[in-house]
């Protein structure tokens, strides 16, 4: 039997349709291990499967059992053998006919259930995409919340930033004032500290004046006023045992550029005593801590600046013991 003849009855072998030569040249042929008829029987028994779990359970028509069972009653009183199995040809194509019907109906059967499975599918796809949007949407509201938090942020950020650049600009000047300060009260305290110094130097010498008028020993020499300054007045309070002598002048005038006074002490020849200038009323003091005790006079000149070792000026203020 041709191959294509053996395919034709695996539909029927697969509804156990078949018996005698043909069921016995199909299973022989499956038995040699054809891949493709092997594949067909397992294709049509899933179809007969199928349809037999479509098809609604029919009764068995009375007189047809009835008919069968009355054959096979007088065959059997007779004892006459059973005919030889023989092929029904007609069996053929109502085989191809119920085999294509079953095809149909699996074929109808599957697309259904495809169309079943991909309309859920589709649903599916539709729900999850309903939750993606519904999801974007969060996380827009979210994204929207968290940039008007940023610009909240950036705005207080600049804000801060202009209020520190304020605050900066501000230090510094008063950085600035404070150091213009802390300079003026340190100029001050350079001057408060001289002035003090002048102030103990002067208290020294008012002590040391006062402890000098108040010896005994201790003489005042009055100096008066000469014709190149009438108007000028001294004092020499001297001590002959500690030959100290302090000199005091006034309303002296002021000294010409490259011009200093100078004291003399004069005993058969003059001494210089010291030079000294004046300031703007005139005044002026010295201290001698070398006076002889011949001395006589004491009188002023003014000279070049330095002194000199004899006098060559004009006599401002002369006084006499």
């Amino acid at each position: 039997m041709r191959h294509e003849e053996l395919e034709e009855l695996i539909p029927l072998h697969a509804l156990d349709a078949l018996d005698g030569e043909d069921l016995r040249a199909v299973e022989a042929h499956l038995g040699e291990g054809c891949p493709r008829c092997e594949s067909l029987v397992r294709e049509h028994a899933m179809i007969a499967a199928r349809l037999g779990e479509s098809l609604p359970d029919a009764a068995v028509p009375s007189d047809v059992k009835r008919r069968v069972l009355d054959r096979i009653g007088r065959e059997l009183r007779a004892g006459a053998p059973a005919p030889p199995p023989r092929r029904r040809p007609w069996l053929l194509p109502w085989g191809v006919a119920i085999a294509a019907t079953a095809a149909a109906s699996y074929l109808l059967w599957n697309g259904l259930a495809l169309r079943g499975a991909l309309e859920r599918e589709r649903g599916s796809i539709l729900e999850q995409q309903r939750d993606l949007r519904a999801e974007a949407e969060r996380l827009r509201g979210q994204l929207a919340l968290r940039e008007a938090d940023v610009s909240t942020l950036r705005a207080d950020l600049t804000r801060r930033q202009s209020e520190f650049a304020r605050l900066q600009t501000q230090f510094q000047e008063q950085r600035r004032e404070v150091a213009a300060r802390i300079r003026a009260l340190e100029d001050r305290l350079r001057q408060e500290t001289v002035l003090v110094a002048s102030l103990q130097g002067r208290v020294s010498q008012q002590e040391a004046i006062i402890r000098l008028v108040e010896d005994p020993q201790s003489r005042v020499v009055a100096l008066d006023g000469l014709k190149p300054a009438p108007q000028a007045s001294g004092r020499v309070i001297w001590h002959s045992g500690q030959q100290r002598a302090l000199f005091y002048a006034h309303g002296l005038p002021a000294l010409p550029s490259g011009k200093t006074y100078q004291l003399w002490t004069i005993t058969d020849q003059p001494i210089s005593g010291g030079v000294f200038d004046v300031d703007p009323l005139g005044n002026a003091s010295l201290r001698l801590t070398a006076v002889p005790r011949q001395v006589k006079t004491f009188a002023v000149t003014i000279e070049p600046a330095g002194g000199l070792p004899q006098p060559s000026g004009a006599i401002y203020l002369a006084g006499s013991l």
